[in-house]
């Protein structure tokens, strides 16, 4: 039987205790149904496991009593990096919940000139941290232990100064006719590499926004012959991504 995996903040452990509260609280408890004295198995989304029995519940607290930990070091050969044009909500959180459990290390919310959501200063923040629990829960599901990076949404000038160091930069582009998977092919190493992937949003990148991207440094490519939506792009640039490096 598989031991469930939870999220925990770092400031909930406490010797060879963990203090479970809120979220962790109630998966433990309402969720799992978890019982004193069963195992579970919490990460703290920088490397390290605690592999615990619950000893205790009180009305909102559940003390789990660590028995092993184990310290993972990055072992993530390849850093994707996922640039992407903000979608309506359930299209951007299943984006992604999804580029998580393929594998990307970090995502840079991309505000476009045809996004058609418009977030507000004061709701970013709370955007964000939506975007980054929806990130965990993707950790928990798909076993990793480090937690992907999740920015501000930013406009695309000021996001592309934060992957100036990638090795491999690709724009999809629904004008292109030169396909990803052959530019990139017998182009990229296997592991050690950077690579950075742009997406955007309903009704794609503008043609200036492209010249942007390519005065950067990306390759424009297509996904091939027919246009899919920015969510389906997503699982399909980071598959092809997944294919062909490992």
């Amino acid at each position: 039987m598989t031991i469930p995996r939870i999220y925990i903040e770092k400031d909930k452990i406490e010797d060879n205790l963990i203090i479970a509260d809120k979220d962790a609280f109630h998966k433990i408890s309402h969720v799992l149904r978890s019982k004193k004295g069963d195992k579970l198995i919490f990460f703290d989304g920088s490397g390290t496991e605690y592999e615990t029995i619950a000893e205790s519940f009180s009305k909102n607290l559940c003390t789990c009593k660590i028995i092993t930990k184990k310290t993972h070091s990055y072992n993530e050969t390849n850093k994707f990096s996922l640039l992407l044009g903000i979608l309506k909500k359930d299209k951007m959180e299943s984006s992604i919940e999804k580029a998580v459990q393929l594998g990307v290390s970090e995502i840079i919310p991309l505000k476009c000139e045809r996004t058609q959501v418009k977030i507000n200063n004061g709701k970013e923040e709370e955007k964000k941290k939506r975007w980054e629990k929806i990130a965990i829960e993707a950790c928990a599901l798909s076993r990793r232990v480090y937690v992907p990076k999740i920015f501000h949404p930013l406009p695309v000038n000021e996001a592309l100064p934060k992957i100036a160091d990638a090795n491999r930069k690709i724009l999809l582009w629904e004008r292109e006719q030169k396909r990803m998977k052959d530019i990139l092919h017998n182009k990229i190493g296997k592991k050690n590499q950077k690579i950075v992937i742009a997406i955007g949003p309903e009704g794609g990148f503008t043609e200036s926004e492209a010249k942007s991207f390519m005065s950067s440094g990306f390759i424009s490519a297509s996904l091939g012959d027919h246009i899919l939506s920015a969510d389906t792009a997503v699982i399909y640039a980071l598959s092809i991504l997944k294919y062909l490096t490992e």
